[in-house]
């Protein structure tokens, strides 16, 4: 009977951690197609602004923030 009940424990322990992993890789995934998004109508991430080749200013402007996305 313990043994049963520390099984039934560890399976809703595996399913939370299951569901959890499931929720913050959909969250991630949402997140970087707004990114996407936002770049493809022409809109920089890091200052909002509009520019008609973001990757060019994302290069000279936010070095960083194009090192990261590589």
């Amino acid at each position: 009977e313990t043994r049963l009940a520390t099984a039934r424990d560890e399976a809703n322990w595996a399913n939370t951690e299951r569901m959890h992993a499931e929720r913050s890789r959909d969250a991630q995934k949402g997140i970087a197609t707004r990114i996407k998004n936002r770049i493809k109508r022409g809109l920089c991430p890091c200052c909002s602004k509009h520019f008609p080749d973001v990757a060019a200013h994302l290069a000279d402007k936010h070095p960083s923030y194009a090192e990261d996305a590589k």
